[in-house]
C-alpha cells in the first residue's frame, strides 16, 4: 500500500516538474497546453484517492480485527499448503529398527 502511494506521488511530482519546465521554456504550443491541461485534470483524481486510501490503511492496520484476519489468512494458507504436500517436497520419515540402533 505504501509503495503504491509513494509511486503515485512520485509520478505526480515528476509530471508536474516536467509540465512546469515545459511551460516555462515555451516547449508546448496551443495544442500541447490543452493536452497538458487534460492530463493534469486526469491526474488530479488519482492523487487524492490514493492519499485517502493510504490514510485509511494505517488507521486500520493495528486494530484487533485486522490482526485476527491476517493471522487467520496465514494459518489457512499454511494448512492448505500442508494438505497439498505434507512433506513439503521432502521424503517421508523412515521408521528405524529399534533392535539395531544406527540403521
Amino acid at each position: 500500500m505504501s509503495q503504491n502511494a509513494l509511486s503515485t506521488f512520485r509520478g505526480a511530482f515528476i509530471f508536474s516538474v516536467v509540465g512546469i519546465i515545459g511551460l516555462q521554456t515555451r516547449l508546448y504550443g496551443g495544442q500541447g497546453r490543452v493536452l497538458l491541461l487534460i492530463s493534469t485534470v486526469l491526474l488530479v483524481v488519482p492523487v487524492p484517492v490514493t492519499l485517502l486510501r493510504w490514510i485509511a490503511h494505517p488507521a486500520a492496520f493495528g486494530r484487533m480485527a485486522d490482526v485476527i484476519d491476517r493471522a487467520g489468512d496465514a494459518t489457512r494458507s499454511a494448512i492448505v499448503t500442508f494438505a497439498k504436500d505434507p512433506h513439503q517436497a521432502g521424503r517421508p520419515a523412515v521408521e528405524r529398527n529399534s533392535e539395531h540402533p544406527g540403521t
